[in-house]
């Protein structure tokens, strides 16, 4: 059901430029199923929504690199699983944030180093003018997925929570 409503999200937000919350809703799925589900439903989630993207199919090394950054961070949100504490702190939304960061960043060089390999064959001149040349893309990716992760990913953690099958484990 996590996989299915990541990829519902990120339809529906498909054509707002980097305002996605695809990430968001994969990484609550990783604290809600633990670090192995949390994994297995991002890989479901972004195969789906990458293979039936109304944009288009990514090249296979964007794809694999899109399915592993992804992966990271449903596994990254399971860590989270049974960690009830560090939810519930008023500082939770800071290190949150910083989770959205680094996550976003994360997905952002690999799959735009695999697409630009792709597209521009090993020069290395080429990669590198390719990668540079979408810095505002991803600056602006970055800091909207942080501020999903700032303030909507703890608020609904701390929402979900009563309601989880297993309270003590969100």
């Amino acid at each position: 059901m996590m996989a299915a409503l990541a990829v519902v999200l990120g339809y529906l937000f498909l054509f707002i430029p980097n305002i996605e919350p695809v990430t968001a809703t994969l990484f609550i799925a990783g604290v809600m199923l633990g670090p192995r589900l949390g994994l297995m439903t991002a890989l479901v989630a972004e195969l789906i929504y990458s293979l039936f993207n109304p944009m288009g199919m990514a090249p296979l090394p964007t794809l694999a690199a899109q399915l592993l950054s992804m992966s990271l961070v449903g596994l990254a949100g399971g860590m989270l699983h049974n960690k009830p504490g560090l939810i519930q702190k008023r500082t939770f939304f800071i290190w949150s944030g910083a989770m959205g960061l680094v996550l976003t960043l994360i997905f952002d060089v690999s799959t735009t180093l695999s697409f630009a390999w792709f597209s521009a064959g090993a020069s290395g001149e080429k990669i590198l003018s390719q990668f540079f040349a979408g810095t505002l893309f991803y600056s602006s990716h970055i800091l909207g997925n942080t501020a999903i992760f700032i303030f909507v990913v703890p608020l609904l953690l701390r929402r979900i929570s009563p309601f989880h099958p297993d309270k003590s484990s969100v």
